[in-house]
């Protein structure tokens, strides 16, 4: 199949090349090239994504997996939808309207399944599950007994939550940074975060102070 492929002498300075690796087209169908021209699989897809922290997203038969440099598909499992990109070693990926992830092994981190998640960043991955949110770390250990209305990633150590209308920050060991919840916060920066309280903007420290 190489062979026949070179045979084809497309020009390298049309394909993009993204880790080594570019996507070719032939018939409709998608595939992978190395930098040698070599397909990476002898199996044609419906759809290539490029290459990201080693892999690359296929779909076939309208399932999604990943295959690596080797051309080995990632997991035995295909799933209905999947991320673009891996993020600090995972992808989320969904089966049957829920979510989970899955490493470069192959293995799935969570025995819970939830309703919606996103990429992983500084650690964590935001998980949402009967319509409240959390994290997830990379051990697949949820970082919170309390669920929240909304989250967002963690900056510099600590992440922004909200409950019940109010605003704060939860840190990497899961304890919430000030026992006052304010009206609004904004991200740490350079050591400080800022919060809203009675309309006036104040600086908060990562001791959960609040500086004039």
């Amino acid at each position: 199949m190489n062979d026949s492929f070179l045979n084809m002498r497309i020009p390298r300075n049309l394909l993009s090349y993204n880790e080594g690796v570019a996507k070719v087209n032939l018939n409709g169908k998608c595939n992978f090239v190395n930098e040698n021209g070599e397909l990476l699989s002898e199996q044609w897809f419906q759809f290539c994504d490029d290459f990201n922290e080693g892999f690359g997203g296929v779909q076939f038969n309208g399932r999604c997996n990943f295959v690596n440099k080797n051309g080995e598909i990632l997991s035995d499992q295909w799933f209905d939808n999947c991320g673009s990109k891996f993020n600090e070693g995972f992808i989320w990926v969904e089966l049957n309207c829920r979510c989970n992830f899955i490493n470069k092994n192959g293995n799935i981190l969570s025995k819970r399944w939830f309703d919606d998640c996103y990429g992983f960043h500084e650690g964590f991955a935001m998980v949402k599950l009967n319509g409240k949110w959390n994290f997830i770390d990379n051990n697949g250990n949820i970082l919170s007994d309390q669920w929240f209305d909304s989250c967002w990633d963690f900056i510099n150590g600590l992440a922004k939550v909200e409950l019940n209308d109010k605003f704060n920050f939860i840190g990497e060991d899961g304890n919430i940074l000030s026992k006052r919840w304010f009206d609004y916060c904004l991200d740490f920066k350079e050591g400080f975060g800022t919060v809203k309280v009675n309309g006036m903007f104040y600086k908060i420290n990562k001791n959960g102070k609040l500086l004039k």
